[in-house]
This record gives structure tokens, sequence and C-alpha cells, in this order.
């Protein structure tokens, strides 16, 4: 079996809990059914974690900000260090912005060392000045908020129609068990967060599917929009955009399919407004710092033009010969794409 094979296995599984909305984990030998938040579940939370910082700013909590002048005035913190973490973070999403357009494997190796070694400065800087600010507001409300993630997402059941623990319940959990149900939670989490998506929206089995639904996430998902989960809408959007780039007449070469996160960076690679607008005009093309090996996988081995088949070529090849797109099988769909 390919290894595109093998990969779209693993994340169906993704794809049948994302369609759910929700995964299920045992925990003491019972099944619960963990919901995917929505915005509608966030603001929810939000409104928690209000509370809870009115509630501790009433007990004499300071807030970080108030903390942060506190240290700086007895020269304990530094407006200077302020600084750095400012435009650390400002340089990382500098750099982010501009891996998600690279693919080539010299390039994309330079660039994650930058983000690597940014990251580690920024939370050398981050950790040391919470070590120094210690407990405040912010970080009470937060702490509250993750505990009521507990409460407000656990089920009993499928129909997410029963919560898994009675408020009294969840009020006298110990703190050992909560943090547990948190970490399991976090795990699930992992599977469904932003780099996830965009791994399930390259791949054949969902891009068949995303083609047939014109754009209407009610046609994909089925239900009311506002209910909607996080991960969905993000997959449906991150979808939009790489459909945008397949039209333009872009599809990566058959090789990238042995590398799922090779896949994401062809697409991230167009992403931009100017860049899926000049998508078509690559002809006599030639790419900064690529080897012979890379040149000739972007062009399928003819210099100077690229070779590309669009899913709309691919569907109407498929139709020509009488059969239905929603009838393909998995082998017939990998086909599409290359395999």
């Amino acid at each position: 079996m390919s290894s595109i094979l093998k990969i779209q296995q693993q994340y169906k599984r993704v794809y049948h809990e994302l369609i759910n909305g929700y995964s299920v984990l045992t925990y003491d030998k019972k099944d619960i059914f963990v919901k995917h938040v929505s915005e509608y579940d966030l603001g929810a939370l939000e409104l928690y974690a209000e509370m809870h910082h009115k509630e501790a700013k009433k007990r004499g909590l300071p807030t970080e900000e108030e903390k942060v002048k506190l240290l700086i005035e007895n020269g304990i913190w530094h407006d200077s260090d302020e600084k750095k973490i400012k435009n650390l973070i400002e340089t990382l999403g500098t750099l982010q912005e501009t891996h998600k357009k690279l693919f080539l494997k010299k390039q994309l190796k330079q660039s994650q060392k930058k983000i690597d070694d940014a990251q580690e400065t920024l939370q050398a800087l981050l950790t040391e000045k919470e070590e120094l600010v210690g407990l405040t507001c912010e970080k009470y409300a937060e702490r509250k908020s993750n505990e009521e993630i507990v409460y407000h997402c656990f089920f009993k059941d499928a129909d997410l129609s029963e919560r898994f623990f009675s408020r009294i319940e969840f009020e006298e959990l110990h703190h050992v068990k909560l943090y547990d149900l948190i970490k399991e939670y976090n795990i699930i989490s992992t599977r469904f967060s932003y780099t996830e998506m965009q791994r399930l929206a390259v791949l054949p089995f969902f891009a068949n599917l995303f083609f047939m639904v014109e754009d209407d996430a009610t046609k994909l998902y089925g239900g009311n929009i506002a209910q909607l989960t996080i991960c969905q809408i993000e997959l449906f959007n991150i979808s939009k955009i790489y459909k945008a780039v397949v039209n333009q007449g872009n599809s990566p070469p058959m090789e990238f399919y042995e590398d799922v996160d090779k896949l994401v960076s062809f697409y991230e690679s167009y992403t931009g407004s100017k860049d899926i607008k000049e998508a078509t005009n690559k002809d006599g093309q030639s790419i900064v710092g690529a080897s012979i090996e890379e040149m000739k996988n972007m062009t399928k081995g003819q210099e100077g033009t690229e070779t590309v088949q669009t899913l709309q070529k691919a569907f109407k090849k498929v139709t020509d010969k009488g059969k239905k797109v929603d009838e393909l099988s998995l082998e017939e769909i990998a086909e599409m794409h290359g395999y």
C-alpha cells in the first residue's frame, strides 16, 4: 500500500470524529464523549474566565499589567525585556509566514532553524517573566477557564445531551483527577490543531469530497453554521484556499504525495492572493535555491514548463467514462491525484 493511502487511513479517523463533533476517551473504565468546542462554547468559557477575573480582583490579586509595572519600578524586570518579547513575537510571525511559502528542503531547513532559535529565546524570556510575575488575575481566570472545559465539554452520551459531571460532582473533583482529565482533553485537541487540519485538507479523500460541496459548509457538514466547531471551520477555510490554488492550475507533483507536510508546504506557497492570481503564469520560471532533482520534481521532468492536472480535468475524465464522482473507490481517487 502506498504511503498516501496509509496516511489517509490514519486521517479518516480524524475526519470521522470531526464530522461527529466529538471524540471518545476512556477514563476509569467509562467512556467520555468529549465535545469539540465551537465559537459559542469559547464565548461561554470566556464569560466564565471574566467572572473569575473579577473575583480575583476583588480578593486583591494584581493584574499582570500592575505586577509588571511593580517589577520594573523595583528594577527586577526592565522595559527592554518587554520590548525584546514584543520584537521576538513580531519576528516569529514574519518567519512563520515566510515558512508557509517554502517547500524546498534546503530553504525549509534554514527557515525552521531561524524559527526554532527565535522560539527558544522567546520562551526563555517568557518563562523568566512568568516566574517573576507569579499569580495574577489573568492567570487565575485562565486556570479556572481551563478547568471549566472538563465540565463544559465532557458528556455521557453521543448526543452530547447529558454532562458527565453534575456541577456538584465537578466542584468536588480531586485536583489530581481534574488535571488528569485536562491532560486527556489536551491530547485529543492536538489531533484537531490547525496544523492537523492543513494535513487533512491536502489528502485526496477529503479534497475529493470538498470539490463536490460548492464551497458550502452546510453541504459539507450539515446543520446550523453557528453550531460548527472551531476545527470544522478551520478545515473548511483552509480547503477553500487550497481549492483556489488548484483552480488556478497548480497541482503538486506525484512525488510530494510521499510526504503530507511537503504537500501542505506546496499549497501554502500559493496562499497569498497575489500568488494565487499569478499561479498560472509559470512558464520559464526558475526557483532560487532549487536543486536539479527538485526542479525536475516541480516541473515533472520538463525544463521550464509545468505539466499540471487540475481536479476538474480529473473529474471530467472520470465522468466521460460514465462514472459518478461519488461512486469512486479510494484507489480511483488516489489515481486521480497522480497515483
